[in-house]
């Protein structure tokens, strides 16, 4: 789970009406893994002028709306919707990447988890980055397309996140494709 935090699903200033479309989606498809006994991981973004490094501090600096998108100690930081639950890793990142010097890639393989399912916001940024960087880590990669987020502003970037994870990194599929594997009994 991807970034799904106030600051991205609720900001004011920009139109966030498709990413606050996919919430319910999300949300729901979180609680058909967990019934289905998949781990869900949860990233969350520090994404403040003053606590990002230099180079994401640069692209804050030049794109309008994503300085201090989600401070600390702040509503904005805050997880929307359904929450995680008890046990269920939450990582903080400071990098689009949800790999960059975090403890994600240890704790997968700790689990033996393999193939990452990527869900959340946003599609250009955050999903794009930790897709490449899951490939780079030797994980199959799977985005359900309904359930990725960009604000209205970057929706034009979501079908040309998906042919780049399609051609190079992984496999974008239907939600329902989950759906039918986890209800079928073996």
């Amino acid at each position: 789970m991807i970034d799904k935090q106030y600051g991205y699903f609720e900001r004011d200033g920009t139109n966030v009406k498709r990413v606050r479309n996919t919430l319910p989606l999300i949300d729901d498809f979180i609680q058909q893994s967990r019934s289905a006994g998949v781990a869900v991981y949860w990233t969350k973004m520090l994404e403040n002028i003053d606590d990002s490094p230099p180079t994401i501090q640069y692209v804050m600096n030049h794109d309008n709306g994503y300085v201090d998108l989600t401070r600390k100690n702040n509503k904005s930081y805050e997880i929307i919707g359904l929450q995680p639950k008890e046990g269920e890793s939450i990582i903080e990142k400071r990098y689009y990447n949800a790999f960059n010097k975090t403890n994600l890639e240890s704790s997968l393989r700790e689990n033996g988890i393999d193939t990452v399912i990527l869900v959340g916001g946003y599609a250009s940024r955050c999903i794009l980055a930790t897709a490449a960087s899951a490939l780079d880590s030797d994980f199959k990669i799977v985005i359900p397309e309904e359930l990725v987020a960009n604000s209205d502003n970057y929706w034009h970037e979501v079908p040309a996140t998906f042919s780049i994870v399609n051609a190079i990194y992984g496999h974008v599929v239907p939600v329902s494709r989950f759906k039918d594997a986890w209800s079928t009994s073996y």
